[in-house]
């Protein structure tokens, strides 16, 4: 048993010393990627947050909030989940949020909620979910578990929310019938070194899955912008390859739609350490067939500040938030596709023709 903290934009970047809840007995950080079924709905601090948790060696969870009305909603929200954390190399389940925000959600939009309706959206966001990858948990309240959760939930690992008085921490606190992997005992006495008062600190019963990093170099984006250690190819490098990969650990080697692209991330020690174009998918040493430094087009705008002129990122999205006053840096250009930074965080990929030096 061990302590884990969740957190949102609601503590903002800063108020977390990361080292020293670590030092306080804090193991993992579970970090809301957001809620609803639209990108725009990404939890502001989420990237931030999992950087800072993961240079200082703490395990790495997500979860989403859950606003679907129907089991077609939550296909979305699984999809846009998805999108968020799938370069996120995750130590627990992806849990969805699902409470009395969800069933007031419903309410406004003329919907009854009932155990069958939440229990098949929870299905429905499950079975999505692995379809693309990831496994799926459940978090919510223990009264809402007793009156909205029916049997088809019992097979998901349970995160639940319940805050005794006086609660028996060295005691592992069960929900009958659900395979309980963790309790949130409190949100305002956690009494964490290094955080805010006001805190959800949870225990855990379960061990963290797969490599935990400890370096930025090694954090998920922390390679992103500059060179990664102890691998044959590094960021910028511009590759072709045979087999790629739909996560850093996937063992099944699929035939690539697109056969060359940019390594953008490196994670040293996967299996497949190699991500490619920032969400391609992942390739490893054995699967490229050869490398060449990325083509140097619009070389004046590397290691200069420009100014973003367009409305879209390279696929065609539109970007609605903008940091021209301070500018962006660059940190690949291939083609008419450059990757901007904003304060050493990523912030999209547009064309060149969308840039301009500052």
């Amino acid at each position: 048993m061990y302590k884990v903290i969740d957190i949102s934009e609601n503590q903002p970047d800063g108020c977390i010393d990361f080292e020293k809840i670590k030092e306080s007995g804090v193991r993992g950080v579970i970090c809301r990627a957001g809620y609803g079924q639209y990108s725009e709905q990404k939890d502001k601090c989420f990237d931030v947050h999992m950087r800072n948790a993961a240079s200082a060696g703490l395990a790495l969870g997500a979860y989403w909030f859950c606003y679907a009305r129907n089991a077609e909603d939550a296909r979305k929200e699984a999809e846009v989940c998805h999108e968020i954390i799938k370069d996120y190399d995750l130590n627990y389940p992806v849990f969805y949020d699902i409470e009395g925000d969800t069933v007031r959600y419903m309410s406004d939009n003329g919907v009854t909620a009932s155990a069958d309706l939440i229990s098949g959206i929870i299905e429905a966001f499950a079975d999505r979910m692995s379809e693309l990858g990831h496994s799926t948990g459940v978090y919510s309240n223990l009264n809402f578990v007793q009156n909205y959760f029916d049997d088809r939930v019992k097979k998901y690992p349970l995160w639940v929310a319940c805050y005794p008085e006086n609660p028996a921490l060295d005691d592992k606190y069960e929900v009958d019938g659900f395979n309980t992997v963790m309790w949130q005992y409190t949100s305002t006495e956690g009494n964490i070194e290094g955080a805010p008062a006001h805190l959800d600190v949870n225990i855990c019963y379960v061990e963290p899955e797969g490599a935990i990093w400890n370096t930025q170099d090694t954090a998920a984006g922390g390679a992103e912008s500059g060179t990664s250690c102890d691998t044959k190819y590094h960021v910028g490098d511009y590759v072709s390859y045979s087999s790629i990969y739909t996560s850093s650990d996937s063992q099944e080697a699929l035939k690539p739609a697109i056969s060359e692209g940019t390594v953008t991330k490196v994670i040293p020690g996967a299996r497949n350490p190699y991500l490619i174009n920032d969400g391609t998918g992942w390739v490893n040493d054995e699967a490229i067939n050869n490398a060449s430094e990325v083509q140097e087009d619009n070389t004046s705008f590397y290691s200069s500040k420009v100014r973003f002129t367009g409305d879209t990122n390279y696929n065609g999205v539109p970007i609605t938030a903008y940091f021209n006053d301070d500018g962006y840096d660059v940190g690949e250009i291939n083609g008419d596709r450059a990757v901007l930074y904003h304060n050493g965080d990523l912030f999209d990929a547009v064309r060149t023709s969308d840039i301009e030096l500052i």
